[in-house]
């Protein structure tokens, strides 16, 4: 985060408050399984199942460095102009080194059972289907050591910075441990659904086409619990220096690792014979086992009617839809006051409905050229993890100055309601050729953006009767009214007239070009809508020729924005940079019922980068993650 600060000369200049370096070590584990039976006892009878089933398991050891630049005079910053330096140092800085070891396993359970019949013009079809998620993480174990008084520092400011240390920050021996957490969460989600549907073809009565009525339902319970002890207590001072120090030689992200590491085994071995010992910090404890738990229930009943009419060469199918939805969440707020946190039970609980029409026409200008045009109405639900009410609160003391930072959800949030309008023109040519360009418009209201709602909600339920010189509470939040113009243009060619092998060449590309704008009622000017990019494109070279199939495509995705940092300046809106990335894949069926499977992620090993206001000015996250290599065998009895 940047913010405006102070030489000791008493200029001003603008200058990150706050750096981290990170390292990560994750070791993953994959396990996927699909079962499927189809029964058909007569023609006008049909039966099926669908199950799948995988696993996972992530052991993650993650270093960290975080540099606390929060004095307000830097000792010294080298001008780019009045208001912005290039680099900035700092004499007397906090560097804290953070050890996180969490191992977490997952699942996913999905089963569907169903059935279609067929009588006269008749169509009955209906299924029941069950899923079931659950993220177990029994081990989450954190290890702080400070070090305070140290020279840091940083040069450049765009998409990559060099950060250093002064000659101090090499001795373990100043780094104090400052605290421990152990932790423990477990999160369910488990949702019923069911659907009936019933199909009328009109074709015997002269009037060809069909009528479609039905229902479906969604019933879905979301449940998290969080279990955290803080330990700020450890009898003698303890440094870096007795043991635990290690060093991590290939982190390669333009600027050395400052300083020394954690070791992870020393780390374990130091809290499995002292934790006795150890003093909780009863207040932050009580804060970080409630503040994350959670239940949510969100049950969507929806009813539809649709008809498709066949007019010569123009296809019409119109349909409406109402959906009704009911919402309800249980949290656990907490309250600072002067004696402590209290707890309070929170509950929010909405019903809502939407009619939701549509109309798609579709048109042959020729056998092989045809034109299509859609308009509809659509809603799109918040994340449970936006409507959540949860609360992530650090409330911070610095010699009198009260500083309080939370992440927070909103079961208020409304959903996106969009009006869509599309029209497009397709060509089919060869054995498998497509060519189609098109342009869509979107009216959108209530789209969610994340940002800093300290100045404009009531603090109290975080702080209580405490006064806090500072606060940032960030929160997804609904915006007023968006729309969206765009075009788009997809071309795809299989050259099967090519001799043999090259007869199992093809090639995809597509691009999205669009352009956005939204109103939002923290700021006089429009932004962008959030999580739109300018420009999409994609581009496949493919082969595809007997047992042997193989992929390499590549994908831009353009800058977009994420978070309104600071409401009233643009200058820290937060945007996803541009993303470029090139993979690989290729299946071959050693027999009908085997498959080989292998695939490159991230071939040009292309990273992720994130920056305050536009054009890679200003750093806000920079990751690199290499390329990630899989091989597997797929097998599946015929």
């Amino acid at each position: 985060m940047a913010a405006d600060r102070e030489r000791l000369d008493g200029s001003e200049f603008r200058a990150a408050e706050e750096i981290e370096q990170r390292d990560y070590r994750i070791t993953r584990e994959r396990f996927g399984a699909a079962l499927n039976f189809d029964f058909r006892p007569s023609d006008f009878s049909e039966y099926y199942l669908r199950t799948v089933y995988s696993e996972a398991s992530d052991q993650e050891y993650r270093m960290a460095n975080v540099f606390g630049l929060e004095d307000d005079e830097a000792d010294n910053g080298g001008a780019r102009n009045d208001s912005t330096v290039d680099s900035a140092t700092w004499d007397n800085a906090v560097l804290e080194k953070e050890l996180k070891d969490r191992y977490e396993e997952a699942s996913i359970l999905s089963i569907a059972l169903g059935g279609n019949h067929y009588l006269d013009a008749w169509t009955l079809g209906y299924q029941l289907g069950y899923s079931a998620a659950e993220q177990d993480t029994p081990s989450d174990q954190s290890v702080l050591f400070v070090g305070e008084g140290v020279t840091l520092g940083y040069d450049g400011i765009g998409r990559e910075i060099d950060v250093f240390g002064g000659p101090g920050t090499a001795d373990a021996g100043i780094y104090e441990l400052d605290e421990i957490s152990l932790a423990s969460s477990l999160t369910e989600d488990e949702e019923w659904s069911y659907r009936f549907d019933v199909t009328r073809d009109l074709n015997d009565l002269g009037y060809p086409g069909t009528v479609e009525f039905g229902a479906k339902a969604r019933v879905r319970e979301k449940t998290a619990d969080a279990d955290e002890t803080l330990y700020d207590g450890f009898g003698d001072d303890v440094t870096l220096a007795d043991g635990f120090a290690s060093a991590i030689d290939d982190y390669d992200l333009r600027a050395p690792f400052v300083g020394p590491a954690i070791s992870p085994g020393a780390a374990d071995r130091f809290i499995a014979a002292n934790l006795g010992s150890f003093e909780i910090d009863a207040e932050e404890t009580l804060i970080a086992s409630v503040g994350d738990d959670y239940t949510v229930n969100e049950d969507v009943y929806a009813a539809y009617a649709m008809t498709r009419a066949e007019l010569g060469r123009l296809r019409v199918i119109g349909g409406l839809r109402y959906e009704r939805t009911r919402f309800d969440a249980e949290g656990t707020a907490i309250v600072e006051g002067e004696d402590g946190p209290s707890l309070v039970t929170f509950e929010r609980g909405r019903n809502y409905g939407h009619l939701l029409p549509s109309l798609t026409l579709r048109y042959e200008l020729a056998d092989d050229k045809l034109l299509r045009f859609a308009a509809s109405r659509s809603i799109a639900r918040p994340e449970i993890g936006d409507v959540a009410p949860i609360a992530g609160i650090e409330i911070e003391d610095s010699d009198g100055a009260v500083a309080l930072e939370a992440e927070i959800g909103n079961p208020e949030l409304e959903p996106y309601d969009v009006i869509n309008l599309d029209a497009a023109f397709e060509w089919y040519f060869g054995d498998v050729g497509l060519f189609s360009i098109g342009v869509f418009y979107k009216d959108i209201e209530d789209f969610i953006v994340r940002a800093d709602v300290a100045d404009r909600i009531d603090l109290t339920p975080f702080i209580g009767s405490t006064a806090v010189d500072d606060a940032e509470v960030i929160q997804p939040i609904n915006g007023d009214q968006a729309s969206v113009l765009g075009a788009e243009i997809s071309f795809t060619r299989r050259f099967s007239g090519l001799p043999a092998p090259f007869d199992g060449l093809l090639v995809t590309a597509n691009a999205t070009f669009s352009d956005s704008e939204a109103e939002i009622a923290l700021r006089d000017e429009d932004i962008d809508l959030p999580g739109q990019s300018d420009t999409v494109a994609n581009l496949i070279l493919g082969y595809e020729k007997g047992p042997l199939s193989m992929r390499l495509s590549s994908t831009f995705t353009g800058e977009r924005l994420e978070e309104l940092v600071e409401p009233d300046d643009p200058a820290f809106d937060r945007y996803q940079s541009d993303h470029f990335q090139i993979d690989f894949a290729a299946f071959y069926d050693v027999t009908e019922a085997v498959q080989v499977q292998f695939e490159v992620v991230n071939i040009n090993d292309e990273p992720f980068y994130a920056n305050f206001g536009r054009n890679d000015r200003f750093n806000s996250q920079f990751e690199q993650y290499g390329r990630t290599f899989a091989l597997g065998v797929r097998y599946e009895p015929r």
